[in-house]
């Protein structure tokens, strides 16, 4: 394989990473943690490059171990290192925090930590077994014109949308023309979450009927226990 290719080959895995981490930001873990679905990505396009790049760093590092042990305690230190230093440097450059863990357990500065880190390290195991194998095994069966023609097209769309979104949210004074195409395409993106979120509410609801009846029940079979053996 050729270094360009193989090159290529990560660089379009490096975009997947991106897009599924994103979809998890934006889905599982905003609705866990803030309630509803909204935009995650500090991008405009669906896109959180942190996931990428630790994906990598992951497969880089780790690949050549054995033990799932290992592999799950250096994945979980190593995303925690890269992700303390993103935080510390985008908090510098833009003014902004994109994550916070300062109302989780073991945390430091909210930056990192160990819960975050235990699933990172499980997620790390993940990819080096059985995703990253599967994802540029996937890739390489492409052509080699497909490989080079994705990687020349998404990499042109991602060094643009890094530019505007850093010209937008990194300068006190940006273009005004650059502002309000970043402004214009938030706006946008902002929009399927609203309806996606408008559609779920009856689900919600739903779910939180038939919580509040199996707590009901949970405490009904409780006081009978008690009951039971307190005669």
């Amino acid at each position: 394989m050729s270094l360009l290719r193989e090159l290529c080959i990560s660089f379009l895995a490096f975009m997947t990473y991106s897009v599924i981490g994103w979809a998890y930001e934006s889905t599982i873990w905003a609705k866990a943690e803030k309630k509803m679905f909204l935009n995650r990505g500090m991008l405009l396009g669906p896109l959180c490059p942190i996931y990428g790049i630790i994906s990598l760093l992951d497969w880089q590092m780790l690949h050549r171990f054995s033990n799932p042990v290992v592999i799950f305690f250096f994945g979980g230190i190593v995303c925690c290192v890269f992700e303390y230093f993103v935080s510390w440097s985008f908090e510098k450059i833009f003014h902004q925090r994109w994550w916070d863990y300062s109302n989780y357990p073991l945390n430091l500065n909210g930056r990192i930590s160990v819960p975050s880190g235990l699933f990172f390290g499980a997620a790390g195991l993940f990819l080096v077994k059985i995703v990253h194998p599967f994802t540029t095994g996937a890739i390489g069966r492409l052509p080699d014109t497909h490989i080079y023609t994705l990687s020349i097209v998404l990499a042109s769309i991602l060094l643009v949308d890094i530019i505007v979104t850093s010209v937008s949210i990194g300068l006190k004074n940006p273009p005004r023309r650059v502002r309000v195409i970043y402004d214009s395409i938030t706006h946008r993106t902002a929009r399927p979450f609203d309806y996606l979120n408008e559609a779920v509410v009856p689900f919600d609801k739903f779910t939180h009927k038939q919580f509040e009846i199996a707590k009901d029940r949970y405490k009904n079979v409780k006081v009978k226990v008690k009951n039971k053996f307190t005669k």
